[in-house]
């Protein structure tokens, strides 16, 4: 975790459409819901990427893992 924060990792904002979050995060069906019941009004969703994770947030909270 120190070489991680030591790296200073940005936190990149990203935007999808809902069609392209359900078949990026199609697998995974607590995101599935997420999409399909919580953001069902929203025509954009807010990812943010770290290195290879993504995922839904709202951020941002830092702007990299430096901070942490």
């Amino acid at each position: 975790m120190q070489e991680i924060v030591k790296q200073k990792h940005p936190f990149q904002r990203m935007k999808a459409s809902r069609s392209l979050a359900l078949e990026f995060f199609g697998e995974n069906k607590y995101k599935r819901y997420f999409i399909e019941k919580v953001t069902e009004r929203q025509e954009t969703i807010a990812l943010y990427r770290c290195g290879q994770l993504i995922d839904f947030c709202r951020g941002p909270h830092v702007l990299n893992t430096g901070v942490v």
